[in-house]
């Protein structure tokens, strides 16, 4: 009789854990593993920084420059021509911004007049100022004479949105008036701007106007860098002071902004060229201001973003190297003023 298969199990080996050897090698290995990560980790983190901070001050700067350069180009536009002269009836308040008969104006910090609406309080220590005034908004034709000198204006359409206690301009190529609106209306599709003597120093406007003529906003824009003692422009912070009605309204433009230095092209011999470039202190007649030379130093947003301190020379000064590792860039560009030398 055929026996039954024998099944023979092997013995299981008990395990008895690692020895001390195994443990150290074990351990080594995860600490190398972890040290590598976190170095590409690191790596990949400083890169990113890096790169950041890098796009966000190539981006401040050509915002910025577009910005400043637009204002600047278009500063003492008066409509259709240059020459026309200017007849200012808006009523005057406490601000000398209320005067539209330069383009531009620069200041030191020091040198800020009163009752400008800007203190030096205000203005980051070592810092220029700079206004620019000027027709920038789309301009809108009248939709018949004006009969009088002292009668409404009226228009087709409100493209820029003319509202109660704007300066606007309105000119013809021969005259240009200032003067300040009492109400815009809207009636049938035509829009008509009251000027009356109650906001103006009088009714009358140098002529009456016919429907070759255009109307147009004016602005003064105030560029500065914050100091930091008010609240709607922090430190280092370059902020646009815009006239809105009566009044300035502060818009935030970038920050990390360390100087603006500003110098003025000065024509001297009537041949529209600047024949020099100085500072604000030394010009005294500011119609003969036909470009402005921009200085300025943008900084990182984070500190320790360079392997090593980054030195730099700004307006021609002495070269600096600042101990916080930050990248800066300095950006500088002459800039003409169109509506002086065309």
């Amino acid at each position: 009789m055929t026996q039954p298969a024998r099944i023979y199990l092997a013995k299981r080996a008990n395990q008895a854990g690692l020895s001390l050897v195994e443990l150290m090698v074990a351990v080594t290995i995860g600490l190398i593993l972890m040290v590598v990560i976190l170095q590409i980790f690191l790596g990949s983190k400083d890169s990113y920084r890096s790169t950041d901070n890098h796009a966000r001050l190539q981006e401040n700067g050509r915002y910025i420059t577009e910005e400043m350069f637009r204002d600047i180009r278009m500063a003492g536009y008066r409509g259709c021509s240059k020459t026309a002269s200017m007849n200012n009836i808006a009523e005057p308040v406490t601000n000398t911004w209320i005067s539209f008969n330069e383009a531009v104006h620069g200041y030191e910090r020091a040198d800020l007049p009163p009752n400008f609406g800007l203190s030096a309080a205000e203005v980051l220590t070592g810092t220029d100022v700079i206004r620019v005034q000027g027709a920038f908004a789309p301009d809108v034709r009248l939709t018949g004479n004006m009969g009088t000198t002292n009668a409404n204006i009226q228009i087709t359409g409100n493209p820029d949105s003319f509202a109660a206690d704007d300066i606007l301009l309105i000119s013809d190529c021969v005259n240009a008036d200032t003067f300040r609106a009492n109400n815009v209306s809207v009636s049938g599709g035509i829009v008509t701007i009251t000027h009356p003597n109650s906001v103006n120093t009088g009714v009358n406007l140098s002529k009456a106007y016919g429907i070759n003529a255009e109307v147009m906003r004016l602005s003064t824009n105030i560029y500065y860098i914050g100091a930091g003692t008010a609240t709607d422009c922090p430190a280092n912070m370059l902020c646009r002071k815009v006239l809105s009605g009566p009044n300035l309204i502060v818009e935030q433009l970038i920050d990390n902004v360390e100087n603006m230095q500003l110098e003025y092209g000065e024509d001297t011999d009537g041949d529209l060229a600047a024949n020099r470039f100085v500072n604000a202190a030394t010009i005294t007649n500011w119609n003969n201001i036909v470009s402005v030379r921009l200085h300025l130093l943008l900084r990182s947003n984070d500190i320790n973003v360079a392997s090593s301190p980054q030195p730099y020379t700004f307006n021609g000064a002495t070269p600096a190297t600042p101990t916080d590792r930050r990248i800066r860039r300095v950006f500088s560009s002459t800039i003409t003023l169109r509506n002086r030398t065309l």
